[in-house]
């Protein structure tokens, strides 16, 4: 085989590295006056979304679990500033958010379900994208956007093109 000046043979073309598969879940919660009024069921939905953090939280040895929380009526508030991987800090703000709906969601007098679906899904590429860079391109990750209401959007923000079931590409 005659080989190219200045090219050394290889016997492979990649190696293959083992990672573990990295999951981001933002969680939007509606806490809309629709939402709040019944206080039983605010209950219930407080004590639902723990349950469902502590089964995200991953045993040892499995694969990790960011969550980050929004909370929105009309307005949108980012409840977690980043992903977080606390779950005992995820379960403590949810009892924080419930105890002081007022500070999570100023304007609760509707539902922006779809700024809320937009800023999530902007929230899952803008961590896509410090991680890409942070591994040169090396992430292995998922993202769900998951959305808890009891009603449509009626705000009149578009639902941004890249939050309707596309695959997120930074």
């Amino acid at each position: 085989d005659a080989q190219l000046p200045g090219v050394q043979q290889c016997d492979r073309l990649a190696d293959s590295v083992e990672r573990d598969v990295e999951s981001h879940v933002v969680i939007a919660i509606d806490l809309s006056t629709s939402v709040t009024d019944d206080a039983a069921r605010l209950l219930q939905l407080r004590d639902a979304l723990k349950t469902l953090v502590r089964d995200l939280e991953p045993a040892p040895g499995e694969s990790p679990v960011r969550v980050k929380l929004i909370t929105f009526g009309r307005s949108i508030y980012p409840a977690t500033p980043s992903f977080s991987a606390d779950f005992a800090a995820i379960a403590n703000k949810l009892d924080d958010i419930f105890a002081e709906r007022q500070t999570y969601v100023p304007d609760p007098n509707g539902t922006n379900l779809n700024g809320a679906i937009n800023e999530g899904t902007l929230d899952l590429e803008d961590e896509f994208k410090v991680l890409r860079a942070a591994t040169g391109g090396g992430i292995v990750a998922t993202g769900t956007m998951l959305s808890i209401t009891d009603g449509a959007d009626n705000s009149g923000v578009e639902l941004n093109a890249r939050a309707g079931g596309r695959p997120l590409h930074g």
